[in-house]
């Protein structure tokens, strides 16, 4: 807490690097910088996501400690309307070294509201302990800004206007931050792709050379400098995107209008790199799967890349291909049940599919996507682009074949049909085993499975009203054929998906706790014991209530607002790069005034002590005084060990 309240009394406290040796000097421009819009901002957002969630004085509830912590002065000397940030730089060393910068128009008055006050050190500097055990808060004015750190030497050589290391971030997000890869040191990259290196080794990546620490300098991408062989095409490609990335840049905001909190992240290149190029592949288009993302289904998803792979992804991909086809036949062949003869059937016909999904991403047009439907039945239809179609359905028919008339086989009905010219399979699985299916039986009267394939095309339809809705997918498709589409695109409807929950809950107070064994009645309980396990009991009944009634009324709260309870999740072509974006709208951020209502109830809510769900205060009737062992207790507990040197719990 105390630490909290010093960084709410400095904006923020930086203490990045605490475990590197004292840096000697900053090494040139930042690699990185943190960017606050300002002070005001970020606690204007706090407060529009307090008024968005109805939680009121989201903003004015953390001036509270801070105005104790400083005694009524709040953030006196602090410049609140002015962008803040810190900034990062590699030091002699390759530590990392950062300074935090706030701006200022009394410094002396902002030493003053710090708890415990700041300790005059010399030229300039001053200090703080941030806590017992850590290092020392050093502080120091330069012009109307504070600098802060923990390495004196990164005081010493301060720019006028830190503010201009931000860029555009202020302007674009009220919190952002920026990575210039350009800037990290080549060593500093080398040891990050000698890690990447031996991650794949440990994987059993294959493909390549064996791990050798600081062995991945081979003059070139071509050939190896050393008898061990060619390094791998995705280390070359990791590699690639070191030396060619230009920046990452990372932001936060909340949209005004849509009141939806928005989080971006944007990869760019060096312009006319390969990377660039690369980059480029994922750009908005037309998609001949476009009604993956059609209605309000509780999910949809597209993703299509355009424009030839350069031959470096290519040959990545290809390592990744046999990689999987190794360990499939690897694991194939560890079938005992399979005879020899079904095990390279099986090996050859997932190889082929394999081969397939591929090929077609090496092919420079490839779309993909599925479409999650619960109403009326749930069902998922999933497909998209392939180079050989014909391929799929032979290896799929050879697979059946194989297995057809077995113990527990359903029968399939090969070519049983036509949709949209593509050939229809179908088969309908008994739902009778429990661990597959699990609750499904419940709400879908028959389960079955679809595969419709053309040359250029597969798709697969599976659940309750599978028919349906392949062609309601393949109807949309075609209706939205002319649109451009973005390169990735993930639509959720909590609100959908908070409607079937519903409709599929027990009735209220039809729900049954499944008590632990040990609260069984036993012919053998004495009255004091019978009279404990009823009361553990009855807790028990009544948190799950609670959790009902708790789930209940979040599902009621999405229902109610099912027009903007989605969650999105993007990629958008930018110049030289690529850009993500997640959108949370106000619907689900209005959900958030439930674990706050919550937390306000204290220590008399759902499962707290005295609160529904939870043990009454003092502990459960019948137990121990004072409640069983961590109840109530924050000291941490002794289990003691078992034999074999581990922690045991015996409660």
């Amino acid at each position: 807490m105390t630490k909290f309240i010093k960084s709410l009394a400095c904006c923020f406290l930086l203490v990045l690097g605490a475990f590197a040796p004292p840096a000697a000097a900053q090494d040139g421009e930042p690699f990185a910088v943190v960017s606050l819009r300002s002070v005001d901002a970020v606690l204007q957002l706090i407060g529009e996501l307090g008024e968005v969630a109805g939680i009121e004085g989201a903003a004015e509830t953390l001036q509270v400690p801070l105005m104790m912590a400083t005694g009524g002065q709040g953030l006196a000397g602090i410049e609140t309307d002015k962008a803040a940030g810190v900034a990062f730089h590699f030091g002699d060393r390759q530590e990392v070294v950062s300074v935090a910068f706030l701006p200022v128009s009394d410094f002396d008055a902002m030493l003053g509201i710090i708890p415990g006050g700041a300790r005059d050190m010399g030229d300039g500097i001053y200090g703080v302990q941030t806590d017992e055990a850590g290092p020392v808060l050093l502080i120091k004015q330069q012009g109307s800004w504070a600098f802060m750190s923990d390495v004196e030497a990164a005081l010493e050589a301060l720019p006028d206007d830190p503010a201009s290391l931000l860029g555009e971030l202020p302007q674009k997000y009220v919190i952002g931050g920026r990575v210039l890869v350009e800037r990290i040191p080549e060593e500093m990259r080398e040891q990050w792709i000698d890690m990447l290196s031996m991650l794949m080794a440990m994987g059993g990546a294959g493909g390549g050379a064996p791990f050798e620490p600081g062995g991945l300098d081979r003059g070139g991408f071509d050939e190896a400098a050393d008898d061990t062989g060619p390094e791998p095409a995705q280390i070359q490609f990791a590699r690639m995107m070191m030396a060619e990335s230009k920046d990452i840049e990372l932001g936060l905001l909340l949209e005004k209008e849509s009141r939806s909190l928005v989080g971006e992240m944007a990869m760019t290149a060096q312009s006319g790199s390969r990377l660039a190029a690369s980059y480029a592949r994922y750009k908005n288009s037309p998609s001949n799967f476009a009604g993956f993302l059609s209605g309000d289904a509780p999910l949809g998803f597209l993703v299509m890349e355009r424009g030839q792979a350069s031959e470096l992804e290519i040959e990545a991909l290809g390592e990744q291909q046999q990689q999987l086809k190794d360990r499939l036949a690897e694991t194939i062949s560890s079938e005992q049940d399979l005879p020899e003869e079904a095990q390279e059937v099986v090996i050859q016909s997932l190889s082929n599919l394999i081969d397939v999904a591929y090929e077609t991403m090496k092919s420079g047009n490839f779309d993909a996507g599925a479409r999650v439907v619960l109403d009326p039945s749930p069902t998922l239809v999933a497909g998209g682009s392939v180079t050989d179609g014909a391929l799929v359905e032979k290896s799929l028919k050879e697979l059946g074949a194989l297995f057809e008339g077995g113990e527990g086989i359903p029968e399939v009905s090969w070519d049983a049909g036509e949709i949209e010219g593509h050939r229809v399979h179908r088969v309908t699985l008994p739902m009778d085993d429990e661990d597959i299916f699990g609750p499904l039986p419940e709400v879908i009267d028959e389960f079955e499975v679809l595969v419709a394939v053309a040359d250029k095309s597969v798709f697969l339809a599976a659940g309750g009203d599978s028919e349906a809705m392949l062609r309601q997918v393949m109807a949309d498709s075609k209706s939205e054929a002319a649109t451009e589409q973005r390169p990735m695109e993930l639509k959720i409807s909590l609100g959908a998906i908070a409607e079937f929950a519903k409709r599929t809950m027990p009735a209220e107070g039809a729900a049954e706790v499944d008590f632990l064994e040990d609260l069984q009645d036993d012919p053998n309980d004495d009255e004091e014991t019978r009279r404990f396990k009823e009361e553990m009991r009855e807790q028990m009944r009544q948190a799950q209530q609670m959790q009902t009634q708790v789930m209940r009324t979040l599902m009621d709260q999405l229902i109610a607002n099912r027009a903007k309870s989605h969650i999105y999740v993007t990629t958008e072509s930018i110049s030289d790069g690529v850009q993500y974006r997640l959108v949370i709208e106000q619907g689900v951020l209005e959900l958030l005034k439930f674990p706050a209502q919550m937390m306000m109830m204290g220590m008399g809510g759902p499962g707290g002590p005295g609160g529904p769900g939870g043990p009454p205060p003092g502990g459960f009737p019948g137990g121990p005084p004072g409640g069983f062992p961590g109840e109530g207790d924050s000291e941490e507990q002794d289990f003691g060990e078992d034999e074999d040197g581990e922690l045991e719990d015996d409660f």
